[in-house]
């Protein structure tokens, strides 16, 4: 199961860079690739796992959401990709009312799949493609920068796994 879920994530990385979401990091091209490849899987895992607490999901993406259309209303991008940010808070919006604590239900793995590859996608459209520089001063300014936003869930990703591998548990 953890294999076929990793072959999936895998796919979905590789259909975004296909249509183009590759994190220019560098100037060689295969390892922006390798690159974006692994930030997807891990961004993907890491909201997966937060699914499991009540709506913890849902706020987090929600605020991304708002801080992505906020973003993009400022450096004005295509008004298509305005109205699928409306249409994720709206869905989101509405999900978190009628699902408040205790949460009777959570996203599952194919909602935090879903949301995980649409906030992956976007941070590479509106903030990872907008930020380059060939100073590497300015390349670590920006990796700091473009990842602030996933700091919360990165360090509930890392301490939960920490804490699982001290208990010897999977």
């Amino acid at each position: 199961m953890p294999l076929t879920k990793l072959f999936f994530q895998f796919i979905i990385s590789s259909v975004l860079i296909w249509a183009g979401f590759v994190i220019p990091l560098t100037n060689f091209f295969f390892l922006n690739i390798a690159f974006s490849v692994f930030w997807m899987i891990l961004l993907i895992n890491a909201i997966n796992m937060f699914d499991n607490v009540d709506g913890a999901t849902g706020i987090f993406s929600l605020i991304i959401f708002i801080l992505f259309l906020i973003l993009g209303i400022y450096i004005n991008v295509d008004l298509n990709l305005i109205f699928i940010l409306s249409a994720y808070i709206g869905s989101l919006t509405l999900f978190l009312f009628f699902n408040y604590y205790p949460s009777k239900l959570f996203m599952g793995d194919i909602g935090s799949l879903q949301i995980a590859s649409v906030i992956g996608a976007l941070s590479i459209k509106l903030v990872w493609q907008e930020n380059t520089s060939d100073v590497l001063a300015d390349k670590i300014y920006y990796f700091l920068i473009n990842n602030a936003i996933f700091y919360v869930i990165f360090l509930d990703v890392i301490l939960v796994s920490i804490y699982r591998i001290s208990k010897s548990k999977s």
